[in-house]
């Protein structure tokens, strides 16, 4: 017998990919009431955070409010928590706005990530950090970026 879910059911493509895009997803009523909200938080320079169970679609929908902000405004930043040191983390940061170091220095890879910051703003756009799967930061990480 069969398996694959795409065979089963006369799928072109495996359903619920993390790479689809904002406007192929099911829109349901909860990801406007929370892209609205967001879209609020943004433009009035909150925090926002999403909490909910495992699969409830927290991550859907923001990646769905993200996506219907203009891109002459804003510019994304897309981190993925993970074990991470606080270097590979600044790493991370960095990648997702285009840097590429070899440094592994702090206080100059937030240099960099500065200037880089510095440069979003000069181009009159708001940068807007969405940060998925937070839980999944290290202790260790997260004790660096306080202190």
């Amino acid at each position: 017998m069969n398996t694959d879910i795409r065979t089963f059911y006369g799928f072109k493509q495996m359903p619920f990919s993390p790479e689809l895009k904002p406007e192929q997803m099911y829109l349901l009523s909860s990801m406007v009431v929370i892209s609205d909200k967001i879209q609020f938080a943004i433009q009035n320079g909150m925090y926002f955070v999403v909490i909910s169970d495992v699969g409830a679609g927290k991550s859907t929908s923001l990646r769905y409010a993200l996506h219907q902000l203009p891109a002459k405004s804003y510019q994304v930043i897309d981190l993925v928590g993970g074990q991470w040191s606080f270097i590979e983390m600044l790493r991370q940061f960095m990648s997702a706005l285009g840097i590429m170091t070899r440094s592994n220095q702090p206080s100059m890879m937030l240099a960099q990530i500065h200037e880089a910051l510095d440069l979003v703003y000069a181009e009159g756009k708001r940068p807007v950090l969405f940060v998925d799967e937070c839980h999944l930061f290290a202790p260790t990480c997260m004790r660096s970026c306080i202190s």
